[in-house]
Parts: C-alpha cells; structure tokens; sequence
C-alpha cells in the first residue's frame, strides 16, 4: 500500500488512433494539469505528479499517480473529479483511447485529522451533492450501466456502505435495485454492485469515485481503498475485463 496521500488511476481499454510523437505521458499530464490550475506550484494547486506511464500491463493503456500538495480541508472532497479528467485528457492526446475501465486509488487517511481521527466532513459531501446538478443527464439519454468494485485496506465497520449511500439525494448514479453495494462475505474486504451512470466520461466517473472515498472514509477505519468501475458489455459484446 502507498504510504503517501497518493492518488492513482489505472486506465483501461484501447489506444483508437496513431501514437502521436510529440507527446508521451508524464509531460501530456502535467501541461494538462498546469493549463487547468491543477499542478501545484507557490501560488496552489491540487497534486505534485508522481508518475505516468504508458500502456504498462495488460489492458492497462495508461497510468497516473499523483501526491497531494497539501493537507485536505474538512469542507472539500478529495480531486478526483480534475484527476480523473485529467488522466482521460493526457491519454486522448497520446493518440485516442476507447476507455473501459478504471482503478482509482483513494487515500482515505488524507481525509482525517492527524491521529486517523474522522474529522466531520458535511461541508465537503455537500459539495460533491451541490455539483451533482452538472453531471445530472438533462436531455434523458440512455444511462449507462456499470459494475464497480470498492477494496478497502481494512474491513469497515459497518456491514455495508448502502444505507449511508442511499441516503443521498442525487441523480448521477442509480444503483440496480437487486445489486445494491453488499460485501461479498463476512470478512472480506470488499463492496460491490451494479449501476447505471448518467455518462460514461470523466468527470461523472470521478464524481462517483469522490463519493465512493466520503463512504469509505465515513464507515471504515482503512486507509486506502481502490474503487474500480467498468463499463458494461453490451449485448452481444464480451466483457476484456470485469470489475474483480
């Protein structure tokens, strides 16, 4: 496990275009990063870049990892929503990428106050709840159906992380009435589910991530936890990777 405030996305799927060779990872992500404000310099920013990788495993067609440049208030969420669009950005402009899938790592302890305490962070749920408006799908396209996987380090608490997710009022992600988040088994360490999203694009995949780290964060003791989501074959399609 990351012993830093680490974030990490694992981007899978397929290149769709020529390789352009005036571009390779780590520089396409940080120019990204630094043209949005993200990249942190003396006057802010979000992260430092770690690392950036191109296609390095199977099915993996590119990888980020990022540390946090300072500590996270209680009243925002982590920044998953600008890093997962960002690594989307850097890979587009590698040359094209059909994404089916993420692995995002969380790191759940960046979220608590020194000691591994839990911090009240109403301030920075309702800002992920406040921006679920923008992600909301208003011409009433098709939804897309997605299964997700949430590992955390530790067992949580709780017997599941439903009741603290159904108790929010969005309309970005509806989780399939029969595959609720359940644990899959007594012990393990693992929440997973069925869901449809509003778009399969990044910055609602990154909202769900962001609201996925606040119900971790809020029903366990882990440190980190990796949420994965895949999109759903379509009919007639086979699956190049599921959830597990």
């Amino acid at each position: 496990m990351p012993t830093n405030n680490i974030l990490r996305i694992d981007l899978h799927g397929r290149h769709t275009g020529d390789r352009d060779p005036d571009w390779e990872p780590y520089g396409a992500f940080s120019t990204r990063a630094t043209a949005m404000g993200w990249l942190a310099t003396a006057e802010g920013g979000l992260w430092n870049t770690s690392e950036a990788e191109d296609s390095p495993g199977e099915g993996i067609i590119a990888s980020y990892e990022v540390s946090l440049s300072s500590p996270l208030p209680s009243h925002d969420p982590l920044p998953v929503i600008p890093f997962v669009a960002c690594a989307v950005d850097a890979t587009h402009r590698l040359g094209g990428m059909r994404l089916d899938g993420a692995d995002i790592t969380l790191p759940l302890h960046a979220m608590r106050r020194p000691g591994g305490r839990n911090s009240p962070r109403e301030g920075a749920i309702a800002s992920l709840l406040a921006t679920a408006q923008w992600y909301e799908n208003p011409c009433g396209a098709e939804k897309v159906s997605a299964t997700y996987r949430l590992t955390m380090s530790n067992p949580p608490d709780r017997a599941d992380i439903n009741p603290w997710l159904s108790e929010l009022r969005q309309r970005v992600v509806e989780f399939y009435p029969d595959q609720v988040p359940h644990r899959e088994g007594r012990c393990t360490q693992e929440v997973v589910g069925m869901c449809a999203l509003t778009d399969w694009s990044a910055e609602p995949i990154g909202w769900m991530a962001a609201i996925f780290a606040e119900a971790a964060r809020e029903n366990s003791e882990s440190k980190y936890a990796t949420f994965a989501i895949y999109r759903a074959p379509r009919e007639g399609q086979s699956a190049s990777r599921s959830g597990g």
